[in-house]
């Protein structure tokens, strides 16, 4: 089991290429004894959070929801294959 945070802190979007870079975004995934997971490709985070630009990179609750109901429906129709 893992989980996902994200933090915004100044020049922290500097080390990311400008085709990817979030503003100051900075993403990480953790274990759930609240290590740091190592090995995560942050371009995966960053590419997904570029259409919510606009948004300051952040998906709301709305989104989020709608998504997950799409998804789940999708994965529903496989199973009646």
């Amino acid at each position: 089991m893992a989980y996902t945070a994200m933090q915004k802190q100044p020049g922290w979007g500097d080390q990311f290429p400008e085709m990817i870079r979030n503003g100051d975004w900075n993403y990480a995934v953790f274990q759930a004894d609240h290590t740091l997971k190592s090995g995560v490709n942050q371009a995966t985070c960053l590419v997904c959070h570029i259409p919510e630009a606009s948004n300051d990179y952040v998906f709301s609750l709305n989104k989020l929801a709608a998504k997950a109901k799409s998804t789940q429906s999708a994965l529903t129709g496989i199973g009646a294959l």
